[in-house]
């Protein structure tokens, strides 16, 4: 049939994620939590003189944020891997709606999750923002799923 021979076409020109080892992991929420950082310093820095990082050197309540910072950027990356395996898992026409359902349970549970942290994170945050809109994402897609979109 002409459609199995576009989906295997599909698949064949689709690229196979490799999968993140966890030291890849911390580098992204690194990276992440600096450029948020640096951000928040160069906002931060015309109106007080002092920047984000000398406040984060002096405050003990500033260094806790910011671990939980890092904490919120793994979180978003667990995540974003997530929606990744199950877009992979949605255009597999071999795995059946059953086989997907452990994946919209994890996404759920990582919506929850992400929206908790978005409460916990100052409103200031740089991060708050990403917080929201993956959680909100990994949300409508479980909604999507159990609304029977991809049926």
């Amino acid at each position: 049939m002409k459609i199995d021979e576009l989906i295997a076409t599909l698949q064949a020109a689709q690229p196979k994620l490799k999968p993140r080892s966890q030291e890849q992991d911390q580098k992204f929420a690194r990276t992440l939590f600096e450029t948020v950082t640096q951000n928040q310093q160069t906002a931060n820095a015309p109106e007080t003189g002092k920047g984000t990082a000398s406040v984060l050197a002096a405050s003990p309540a500033a260094r806790i944020q910011a671990a939980g910072s890092i904490d919120a950027a793994l979180e978003v990356e667990k995540t974003i891997e997530l929606l990744d395996q199950y877009g992979q898992a949605l255009a597999d026409s071999a795995q059946s709606l059953k086989q997907i359902s452990p994946l919209v349970r994890d996404l759920e549970k990582e919506s929850a999750r992400l929206s908790q942290l978005s409460r916990e994170i100052s409103a200031d945050s740089g991060l708050q923002p990403v917080l929201n809109r993956t959680a909100v994402l990994a949300a409508v897609e479980a909604i999507k799923f159990n609304r029977g979109d991809y049926l």
